[in-house]
């Protein structure tokens, strides 16, 4: 998703606030995921970006899709991490 300079700062924020990054494969049309696009994110279509608090009693943050920036996923962890 991000490459050069970009892509190596997010590696170091991600590890200094415990992020784990997960890519989902949508190849085969799973219902599973097809019902989390559309219950969670209201959307019929990929890619989707979010961000998961750890905490189960948030939801997902939603980011933007074009163009994402490292400014908006760095901007969707902290919101995440807030109380």
């Amino acid at each position: 998703m991000f490459s050069g300079q970009n892509a190596i700062e997010l590696k170091k924020y991600f590890e200094e606030n415990n992020v784990v990054a997960l890519k989902a494969d949508w190849t085969r049309k799973n219902p599973d995921i097809t019902r989390t696009l559309r219950d969670e994110f209201n959307r019929s279509s990929i890619p989707v970006n979010a961000i998961y608090p750890a905490s189960l009693n948030k939801p997902a943050i939603l980011l933007p899709t074009y163009p994402l920036k490292k400014e908006h996923v760095i901007k969707g962890v902290k919101l995440s991490l807030e109380d």
